[in-house]
């Protein structure tokens, strides 16, 4: 008998990384099996409590919703953080590394 890794191996070949990491959380959601636990795996911590906090919001209502308030999000995200917005932002953080490893 193959070991369990085996087919979540074939089936993250076959539908993606993302869909069996979704279907993975959704069973966990469904059984009750520790979903807490799981999250707390994928908190990030950036030594700033505010920004944290952000990102445990953000994640928490990815990780519970359904395809429709993922949309939602997605849209809301997009209009509070146009392209625009989203390439200065990155263009910074370029210019901060390189002078951050220039010093």
């Amino acid at each position: 008998m193959a070991p369990p890794q085996d087919a979540i191996v074939r089936q993250i070949a076959h539908y993606g990384q993302q869909a069996v990491i979704d279907a993975f959380l959704n069973v966990m959601k469904e059984c009750s099996l520790g979903l807490p636990i799981l999250q707390q795996l994928h908190r990030p911590d950036t030594k700033d409590t505010e920004l944290n906090q952000l990102f445990n919001i953000l994640y928490d209502l990815w990780t519970t919703s359904d395809e429709a308030m993922k949309g939602w999000i997605k849209i809301q995200f997009h209009r509070a953080f146009p392209d625009d917005v989203i390439e200065e932002a990155q263009k910074k953080q370029k210019e901060t590394q390189g002078q951050a490893s220039a010093g």
